[in-house]
């Protein structure tokens, strides 16, 4: 009720890990909704937005678990070239989720565009995802294209940091091993140099 804080809801973002392969189908299906707050209630949900209007804190996606329009669609028709359902794929990944996997069941995912749209005409209630991130609505529109680095959805964009992260790691691993094998040779050179100096100094005193 009264309590929340925005800062202290979960954020559906971190609430989903989905495989690689379906990060751009995520991000086409969800979009915006990724950034949204988890609630209980639609009640829940009216004291967060009027609290933001009160505020001036800006505006917000909340979404409530026991939300009526996350109700399961009925199944599709059988059809060629469907991975099936984004929930159905997600499985487990989506559980703590309550209600995402009721509106992830009337998204179906295709390999690419064309079988999206052959897809959608075999299932025109359901909306169809690709992996490459294209979204064929079944309201008709239709949304994809080349994907920017600045235009990455939410999932694309945590995996890609997650691996520069890994680079990051791996590339101060190899320069610590490289400042390491430059000291041993800095240590190697020394002594040889001053070997070198001991010698011709021997050298010259025996003249």
């Amino acid at each position: 009720g009264e309590g929340h804080e925005a800062g202290r809801l979960r954020l559906l973002k971190d609430e989903i890990a989905p495989p690689e392969e379906l990060d751009r189908a995520v991000d086409a299906a969800l979009g915006g909704l990724l950034r949204g707050y988890l609630v209980e209630t639609a009640a829940d949900a009216a004291v967060l937005l009027r609290r933001l209007k009160e505020t001036g804190g800006g505006r917000a996606v909340v979404i409530p678990a026991e939300s009526p329009g996350m109700e399961p669609a009925g199944p599709p028709q059988p059809a060629v070239d469907c991975m099936g359902s984004l929930s159905a794929l997600l499985g487990d990944r989506i559980a703590s989720v309550p209600g995402l996997a009721g509106l992830l069941r009337r998204v179906l995912v295709a390999e690419t565009l064309e079988k999206a749209l052959a897809l959608r005409e075999a299932a025109p209630a359901f909306d169809v995802v690709t992996l490459q991130g294209d979204l064929v609505s079944r309201d008709g529109w239709m949304e994809g294209g080349a994907e920017l680095p600045e235009e990455a959805g939410v999932m694309t964009l945590r995996r890609l940091l997650s691996r520069l992260a890994s680079e990051i790691e791996r590339t101060e691993g190899q320069i610590a091993e490289l400042e390491g094998a430059v000291k041993i040779y800095k240590l190697l050179s020394d002594g040889r140099r001053q070997t070198r100096e001991i010698r011709s100094g021997g050298s010259y005193l025996s003249q």
